[in-house]
């Protein structure tokens, strides 16, 4: 594909991610404003971990917020404290993410044979298990395994309804889109009138608060 490509339509963009040691002396908050995702951590594509970390953020930052925000006030020094607890906590998490993607990014791209030695004794050393890293446990250690079973039966309790009627009106869309027999697209369409009727009603789910 690439090969058959106009090479115009190619766009080459230098490959870029925090080192560890920019990310342990970074400064991630100023005042009540503090950065999540990539414009904290920007990794390698190396352990597909970038979005992921990026959601991990999104949880400890809320759970930040849920612990110091009493009665739904915002206080900036409530906010401050928020964002210092968000930092600290994500803080060695997000070094040793971004070390193992700086090793393996140097094995990639072909270093000399002593850096390349270096990064093999350094990935047998700390990262022998190669899929550790999507096992971090975002919970507070203070949380018992049955705490998050418990919220994981809430989670699939609570999402199984929404996305049946999501299944179901993509899957009758479906089969009205790819010219299914008539009588198939006459209940299909007489189904879409009785609970879909409203056709961007999927749109206005209400998730709740945290």
């Amino acid at each position: 594909m690439v090969k058959n490509s106009d090479l115009e339509s190619l766009s080459i963009a230098r490959l870029r991610y925090l080192a560890p040691w920019d990310v342990l002396r970074g400064s991630f908050r100023k005042g009540i404003v503090a950065v999540v995702g990539d414009a904290m951590h920007v990794v390698g594509p190396f352990l597909g971990q970038g979005g992921s970390a990026a959601i991990e953020d999104a949880i400890v930052l809320a759970r930040c917020f849920a612990r110091n925000m009493h009665g739904g006030q915002v206080i900036e020094h409530k906010v401050g404290e928020a964002m210092d607890e968000y930092v600290k906590e994500r803080r060695m998490r997000l070094v040793w993410l971004s070390t193992q993607t700086y090793l393996v990014g140097l094995l990639v791209k072909k270093s000399p044979w002593l850096v390349r030695f270096v990064c093999n004794i350094l990935m047998m050393v700390f990262f022998s298990d190669s899929s550790a890293h999507t096992r971090w446990w975002y919970l507070p250690k203070t949380h018992g395994h049955h705490l998050l079973g418990e919220a994981m039966d809430e989670y699939v309790k609570e999402r199984r309804m929404r996305l049946v009627w999501l299944s179901t009106q993509t899957y009758l869309v479906g089969l009205l889109v790819k010219k299914s027999p008539w009588l198939v697209r006459f209940v299909c369409n007489i189904l879409m009138m009785v609970f879909f009727s409203d056709s961007s009603a999927h749109t206005r789910y209400d998730c709740g608060c945290l």
